[in-house]
């Protein structure tokens, strides 16, 4: 695993965030440090998924990034019947996680695809995973993805959604971020990295509370939606059809 250190020196003009190859090169160092309960979080989203696939039906990882959750899914699903599309719109992580996916060979059926979420066409899904991705999407395009997302479920699908989020609250969305920091300070972030990377996800990295998150699913369809799990301003829903 290489350590990130992207945002270690001085930038002049911190360029906006991008999946790019630098950032793929150092990407499992870079969110392990980043977000609160990572891994754990990731073995969760495995344990759901498994449980809630259906044979013969599609799992869509929608932003896989790596293959975090998309590699263990696929192993821990085996030879059952069944498809695993792995989408993600930055063509470098798409090329390292083919690269990762002939290491492994896994028994199930894994077919990385390099589009944007909001163009793959979904289908005969029991799970769609939305893992730190909806943020990265345009705000006036996630509802019209949600709506798609739940037309393509099979009855008793589910979506996984795990979200930064913001509180509408400003004393409690301040105490959060400030845990966020004190986290990241934890992994070995000075703030000069902390803050120049903050400047580079600005206008790209859109959070939202998790009531503009319920309401949009509610509205896409989800009767029934839940957070399973939280850490400072890092939020998954469950959300069932």
């Amino acid at each position: 695993m290489n350590t990130d250190t992207l945002y270690d020196t001085p930038h002049d003009a911190v360029p906006p965030f991008r999946f790019n190859d630098a950032v793929t090169d150092v990407f499992d160092d870079m969110i392990s440090r980043s977000v609160p309960r990572y891994r754990e979080t990731v073995a969760d989203i495995v344990r759901l998924a498994t449980e809630a696939f259906q044979d013969r039906s599609h799992i869509y990882d929608l932003g896989c990034s790596l293959g975090a959750v998309s590699m263990p899914l696929a192993e821990t699903l085996d030879n059952r019947p069944g498809h695993l599309y792995a989408v993600d719109a930055s063509e470098d992580m798409i090329r390292a996680f083919t690269r990762r996916l002939d290491n492994h060979q896994p028994q199930f059926t894994v077919t990385p695809v390099h589009a944007r979420a909001q163009d793959i066409d979904l289908h005969n899904a029991s799970v769609i995973l939305l893992n730190y991705t909806l943020q990265f999407i345009p705000a006036d395009e996630r509802e019209e993805l949600l709506s798609r997302i739940y037309q393509a479920l099979q009855p008793k699908g589910i979506l996984l959604i795990t979200e930064k989020i913001t509180d509408p609250d400003p004393h409690i969305n301040e105490m959060l971020i400030r845990h966020h920091l004190q986290f990241k300070r934890a992994n070995g972030y000075s703030d000069l990295a902390i803050s120049q990377k903050r400047q580079a996800l600005e206008d790209v990295l859109i959070p939202e509370s998790i009531a503009i998150h319920t309401e949009r699913l509610r509205t896409a369809g989800f009767a029934h939606v839940t957070v399973w799990n939280q850490c400072w301003n890092f939020v998954s829903f469950y959300c069932a059809k």
